[in-house]
């Protein structure tokens, strides 16, 4: 295994753990649900919903909007797919939150989409690191 797939290796361990944090939150927080009465009653409103859908269009806008490593360099590389997946996943943190406290199943979806950005958008693929190597001098 050359020095490239050792770094490849080493972004895809990050993003699988960046991505897992969040999902296994709120498979935690789903079957913690499943008993109505586990968190009370639900808040008579949705304003942690919509302000998790908020934060996701955010996150996700923002993480488009990064700048990308200066050089070849694969620590930047590493630090701007962390950046990216970091940026993103406290949008599917919100969501999970948003569904811990008011149950509302929308909250569900937003995380899950934060979740799609992570993992089909912003993963480690070894196309994206060679590109932004080959990019600059």
């Amino acid at each position: 295994m050359g020095e490239a797939e050792e770094d490849i290796r080493a972004l895809r361990i990050i993003g699988i753990a960046l991505i897992a944090g969040p999902a296994v939150f709120l498979a935690v927080v789903i079957f913690l649900r499943r008993d109505p009465g586990f968190f009370g009653e639900r808040p008579p409103a949705d304003f942690f919903t919509w302000t998790s859908l908020i934060v996701c269009i955010a996150v996700v806008s923002t993480s488009f909007m990064l700048p990308e490593p200066e050089g070849g360099d694969i620590g930047r590389i590493r630090g701007h797919f962390i950046a990216k997946l970091a940026v993103v996943e406290a949008g599917a943190l919100m969501g999970a939150a948003a569904y811990m406290i008011e149950g509302e199943p929308f909250s569900i979806g937003v995380a899950a989409l934060c979740l799609a950005v992570m993992a089909v958008l912003h993963f480690p693929t070894r196309d994206r690191v060679d590109r932004l190597r080959a990019d600059r001098p």
